[in-house]
């Protein structure tokens, strides 16, 4: 299946994003997000990054990255019926 990009232009396509197993408890969580986003603040972490392909970092807080899971689930949703797909 072929997607005409420029009808979805205003779609963002990431495949790239942070997850951590469902029962991993929540301290550890806020640990990992508070060391990676210290991480991605670093200029020389940001340059290498987009280097490394043009990732763009994202920092964000639990509420934001939901918030875009919701979105990237509903665009995709429009997408999939649209092209008409269907699971066989």
């Amino acid at each position: 299946m072929a997607i005409n990009p420029h009808r979805y232009a205003k779609m963002r396509f990431d495949p790239q994003k942070d997850l951590a197993p469902v029962a991993t408890p929540e301290p550890v969580l806020s640990r990992l997000r508070a060391e990676v986003n210290k991480a991605l603040a670093l200029s020389e972490v940001r340059e290498r990054l987009r280097h490394a392909g043009g990732v763009e970092p994202w920092i964000t807080t639990p509420e934001d990255f939901a918030a875009e899971i919701r979105s990237d689930h509903a665009k995709y949703a429009r997408l999939v019926k649209e092209a008409g797909a269907k699971i066989d």
